[in-house]
């Protein structure tokens, strides 16, 4: 998975976090289990672009 993400310029934003949530997979998984999440600092920017790979099948 590959996120691009714009911030607008007048927004006071300094970090961004991300949450891959499997809300409800039947007996795959607890409801709302948290499957990856990572946080970005922007530094100053407005704009960037993270991703994930997953090892294995989901």
């Amino acid at each position: 998975m590959f996120v691009v993400f714009h911030v607008a310029p007048e927004e006071k934003i300094t970090e961004l976090v991300a949450k891959w949530i499997a809300v409800d997979v039947g007996t795959a998984a607890p409801t709302n289990f948290e499957i990856a999440k990572t946080t970005f600092h922007l530094n100053g920017r407005n704009a960037g672009a993270f991703n994930y790979t997953q090892n294995g099948p989901l």
